[in-house]
């Protein structure tokens, strides 16, 4: 067996999670390379999309723009795998990259939204509306009630806000403790869920809660930075051909059927499920998330049910794309530092 020459890295308490140091050099994990390449894929067919859509309708985006995000994009995807294959640094490698597919994934998706936003599909609320009360549940009544409590608005505003920041530290922390493997899972489920919502969100496009009932976001001040009323201003003008120019629009999510909060919610659990020292709190945390999501994201219930399955099958498709990914999942083998450019 080879023997490592470079530092193992920081346990820390509970045992088991151990925080690897960036400059552990091993030899590249022929799945972990794999997986990238899936999660590449995922966001070169989405920008594919978005590219297509641009020459084909009315809608305009700058050249350079389009040509920069794309190489910056593969400058990275490029460096990650000479890193990992030629200085053999797993952990450093991975960190970067995934959060650069992230980010490209994300992107291409919001302005496949807006794409998809302009098809001019009939708006569901009504349905989306009627179908919580089939399910026994007033949108109105436990907005009332949530509304009343200062300090559980305040709790909810936070847990939908810990959207963005968790998928931060699920990165870091895989990263860095060696679990390459179900970081990669988590990221090829994260654009497979953004996939189904885009093809959702082209036939069922949705005002959302806030508007639907007409709240109105003065008398709401605690949550009104959220997309819940902001969203709409974007909505409406692409739906009605006014928004026309891409990049040019801020960023907003557009889709209110599936929730993606819910959706993220299931997938966050999963990541964190195998880190002790997490488990329990980003159970709860994502449990809190689900429920701020028809009060301060302006879901109705039903929009949280169709995310919590979107999450639950993004992570099986995912775990079947990558069928070894998780299981057995290998420590890093440690090279020789004289063979570390080999």
């Amino acid at each position: 067996m080879l023997q490592s020459r470079t530092p193992t890295g920081l346990s820390l308490s509970p045992p088991g999670f151990r925080i690897r140091a960036l400059a552990l050099q091993s030899d590249p994990d022929p799945e972990v390379l794999r997986g990238s390449i899936v999660i590449w894929l995922i966001g070169c067919s989405i920008m594919a999309f978005v590219l297509v859509g641009v020459s084909v309708s009315d809608f305009t985006i700058d050249t350079i723009k389009s040509v920069v995000l794309p190489g910056y994009f593969a400058l990275i995807a490029g460096g990650a795998a000479f890193v990992r294959v030629r200085l053999h640094l797993q952990s450093a490698a991975l960190l970067v990259e995934a959060f650069a597919q992230y980010v490209f994934m994300s992107i291409y998706a919001v302005l496949a939204s807006y794409l998809l936003a302009s098809l001019g599909a009939p708006l569901q609320d009504e349905t989306l509306a009627a179908w919580d009360r089939m399910i026994g549940i007033s949108w109105p009544v436990v907005a009332e009630f949530v509304y009343g409590q200062p300090s559980l608005v305040a709790v909810l505003t936070w847990a939908y806000g810990s959207f963005v920041w968790q998928l931060f530290i699920v990165i870091i922390v895989l990263s860095l403790s060696g679990s390459h493997r179900r970081l990669q899972v988590f990221l090829t489920g994260w654009g497979l869920a953004l996939v189904a919502a885009l093809a959702v969100f082209a036939v069922a496009p949705a005002k959302g809660a806030f508007i639907h009932y007409g709240l109105e976001a003065s008398k709401l001040p605690a949550i009104a930075a959220y997309s819940g009323w902001s969203h709409y201003q974007i909505l409406e003008p692409l739906r009605i051909g006014e928004l026309r120019e891409l990049l040019s629009i801020s960023f907003d999510g557009l889709v209110t059927f599936p929730s993606f909060h819910a959706a993220s919610a299931i997938l966050y659990s999963w990541a964190f499920w195998r880190v002790p020292m997490i488990r329990w709190l980003a159970l709860v945390l994502n449990a809190l998330m689900i429920v701020s999501t028809p009060v301060v994201g302006a879901h109705y219930i039903v929009d949280v049910w169709a995310g919590l399955a979107l999450g639950g099958a993004a992570i099986w498709l995912a775990k079947g794309i990558l069928p070894v990914a998780v299981r057995g999942e290998r420590a890093a083998r440690p090279i020789e530092a004289g063979n570390s450019t080999a």
